[in-house]
């Protein structure tokens, strides 16, 4: 799985900021070893060099007072050494080493120092009166420091401050290529965004600045491409419109007059795909249920001499937001495209406009409040194209083969289609085998 730009900055800033918190702590606990062991070396040579004083000079009744007293307040215990004694020696972690190594200084290298004594733990350390040797018991805990809920408690608040850091941090570097990439979006579909913002900082800046001046760039040569072809299309339509006041004029007879007019038809179709491809985009979405509208175009073409065109609105409630203007040309141009040039070899062309509800992933069952597409198809029963030949329909001024060319045109109508599907929101999809007819479907976010 591809990670978002902002997943790998949060990660990365994580895994510094960890690494980080490695470090740091390594650090404070080398730091905080050395006086650490020398403190904890000088309470236990104070508490020996204490009971070896008063177990020399004290009266035996003072003597085990003492011991008790120091049991009790100190947890300190006093043993005498048994040669039966069994010792597990010191864990070997650095501060009982440095802690090791300071005591030797103070008592002497005949010190013994054991981790447990007959299975009894604790911090033993062995000391000398006259001839006999007494064990002094200590509790571990002097050793091994317990931070304590407190510590745990500011330690995971620190932790989780510096994760929300790094999330606002990571959020703020990657909101102006959010803002980039929506923008984009928008020119992809045909559309033009609004400004990005130049004033964040000098790398960001730059980019978007040049994003803007693409942008006025690209609506100069969309707006003089218009302009262009709307010019050529109005000029055209001129002497079309005078050739057919001549051609009622003219007194010719039916023959040569239907042939006229059928190229008339054909010049003023391929005039009005020019309009269409140079109309500016007016943005007038609104929620808008289909059903009528299919119905509507069954009813127009129901008497088309040309074929047959059958409305199937499966799912009566299908409903888009955008610009219903829009979808009505795309669905014309569809069914014209279709009875153009999907008659089989004998006979007219058989159309049908299908509607219908899909979910978000194929094989979903439709659900309340699941993302749903709304299906808009136009089938013919014709002589279809070569599934090679899909990608290319929908490029301006391209036609199918032989088959499906017995009707001039200037090759638009499925690039004015495609078009409007983009800047829709949705897309084209173009479906044939040779022999077996075609279907075009626009594809349209449900409302």
């Amino acid at each position: 799985m591809r990670l978002s730009f902002f997943a790998r900055t949060l990660l990365l800033l994580l895994a510094l900021l960890a690494a980080s918190l490695l470090v740091v702590g390594q650090s404070f606990r080398t730091l905080d070893l050395e006086p650490r062991a020398r403190q904890l070396a000088q309470q236990v040579v104070a508490i020996v060099n204490l009971t070896r004083f008063a177990l020399v000079y004290a009266d035996p009744i003072g003597r085990q007072a003492f011991l008790a007293e120091l049991q009790e307040n100190e947890r300190v215990q006093v043993y005498l050494v048994e040669p039966t004694d069994k010792i597990e020696p010191p864990s070997g972690d650095l501060l009982s080493q440095r802690f090791i190594e300071y005591v030797t200084r103070s008592l002497g290298t005949q010190t013994t120092f054991a981790r447990t004594v007959n299975g009894l733990p604790g911090v033993w350390i062995s000391f000398t009166i006259e001839t006999d040797q007494y064990w002094l018991r200590l509790e571990r805990e002097r050793l091994e420091r317990n931070p304590g809920l407190a510590w745990i408690f500011w330690g995971f608040g620190a932790l989780l401050l510096a994760i929300v850091g790094a999330v606002l941090i990571t959020s703020f570097v990657t909101r102006p290529l959010r803002e980039l990439a929506r923008a984009a979006e928008r020119v992809a579909i045909g559309k033009t965004p609004r400004p990005l913002p130049v004033d964040g900082p000098n790398e960001i800046a730059l980019v978007n600045r040049s994003f803007n001046d693409m942008v006025t760039a690209l609506s100069k040569v969309e707006e003089e491409r218009k302009l262009m072809l709307a010019g050529i299309s109005h000029d055209l339509r001129t002497p079309i419109t005078r050739m057919r006041l001549e051609l009622e004029l003219a007194g010719l007879d039916a023959n040569a007059r239907s042939g006229f007019e059928t190229d008339l038809a054909q010049m003023d179709s391929i005039v009005g795909q020019f309009i269409d491809i140079a109309r500016p985009t007016v943005s007038t979405e609104q929620d808008t249920v289909l059903a009528p509208l299919v119905l509507k175009l069954g009813d127009r073409y129901a008497n088309d001499p040309r074929g047959k065109v059958v409305a199937r609105p499966t799912h009566a409630d299908a409903a888009v937001r955008g610009d219903l203007n829009a979808i009505e040309r795309a669905l014309t141009n569809l069914i014209e495209n279709a009875l153009r040039y999907g008659r089989p070899k004998e006979g007219t062309a058989s159309v049908e406009i299908l509607l219908s509800l899909e979910p978000d992933k194929p094989g979903k069952t439709l659900k309340p409040g699941q993302k749903r597409w709304v299906r808009l198809a136009v089938r013919d029963h014709g002589p279809g194209v070569d599934p090679e030949d899909l990608d290319r329909l929908t490029r301006p001024f391209e036609r199918g083969d032989a088959a499906r060319t017995n009707a001039s045109g200037a090759g638009l109508g499925l690039a004015i289609v495609d078009r409007i599907a983009q800047q829709q929101g949705g897309r084209l999809l173009l479906q044939s085998r040779k022999g077996e007819g075609f279907t075009a479907t626009l594809l349209l976010p449900a409302a």
